[in-house]
């Protein structure tokens, strides 16, 4: 029957959302994304390839050519180019020293062998043999220049601070004079000389001074001395501090142009105070 009037109405209710469902797993993890977006999902892993035998035979195939073309007699050594000599040198002997590896393939050749062999000459200061697959060499060859020559002795000092006996010195070079004592010993080693300084200091006085008659001289206490027969003696002292020593005597020379010719002794051993005094006669030494 229809409402009355004193009935109450029915109010309006809503009805309750439905709860939200959680998202079924698809088995991938979601990955991190900015904030703002959609999770993305990590795509699934690409299906491996299959080993490809036929590219691992070819690479065994290359790698056994050649191996087998490194320890072929075709690639022992055939010829040698010398480098590094001067004009005019006989490259016979050395192309000998090479002859070991005559006949020995590539892979089992040791051109050490040939280069010690090489560097046994007084006349070579370095050798460096480089070699082809192809039987062809080049020998790369330092030569000696000797800058002075050791008094008494049959040897020189070159210009790398070698001390080098059956090496004959060109004519012009420096007379170098050692300690009586020392410089009469084994063949190939002169007492515990800084070899190499006085090299140096051979060159610092052939560009200052060129076309003199210069003598250097080092004692059994290491003093380092050079003189003219008959003008100064200039004693340096020990092997050190040459750029001081040597703008000492520029200074003094300056201020005295005729010191290199006059007998005294020039001490500049202690670079900031030089000492001068008379040069006493020198009893001439027993040849």
């Amino acid at each position: 029957m229809p409402p009355g009037p004193n009935s109450r109405r029915p109010s309006a209710t809503k009805k309750p959302a439905p709860k939200a469902s959680a998202p079924k797993s698809t088995g991938t993890r979601p990955r991190a994304t900015r904030p703002g977006t959609k999770t993305a999902t990590k795509p699934a892993p690409r299906p491996r390839r299959p080993i490809s035998w036929s590219r691992l035979a070819w690479a065994a195939l290359a790698v056994n050519l050649g191996a087998g073309l490194m320890a072929s007699q075709a690639t022992s050594l055939q010829s040698v180019r010398v480098v590094g000599v001067p004009d005019g040198t006989q490259t016979k002997p050395l192309e000998k020293a090479v002859e070991p590896l005559q006949g020995v393939p590539f892979f089992r050749a040791d051109s050490a062998v040939s280069e010690a062999l090489v560097l046994q000459m007084p006349e070579v200061e370095s050798a460096k043999l480089e070699r082809t697959l192809f039987g062809r060499g080049l020998l790369k060859i330092e030569w000696a220049e000797p800058v002075a020559r050791i008094e008494g002795t049959e040897a020189v000092l070159t210009r790398s601070g070698r001390i080098v006996y059956g090496l004959a010195a060109p004519d012009g070079v420096m007379t170098l004079s050692l300690d009586s004592v020392q410089s009469t010993t084994a063949p190939g080693f002169i007492g515990p000389y800084p070899t190499l300084e006085l090299a140096r200091l051979v060159d610092r006085i052939g560009a200052a001074m060129p076309g003199e008659d210069w003598a250097l001289a080092m004692d059994r206490a290491g003093i380092i001395s050079i003189s003219k027969p008959e003008g100064v003696k200039l004693i340096f002292g020990a092997p050190d501090d040459w750029d001081q020593k040597w703008k000492t005597w520029e200074r003094l020379i300056a201020s005295e142009p005729t010191l290199p010719d006059q007998r005294v002794i020039v001490n500049v051993t202690a670079p900031d105070w030089p000492t001068k005094r008379p040069r006493p006669a020198e009893t001439p030494k027993k040849s």
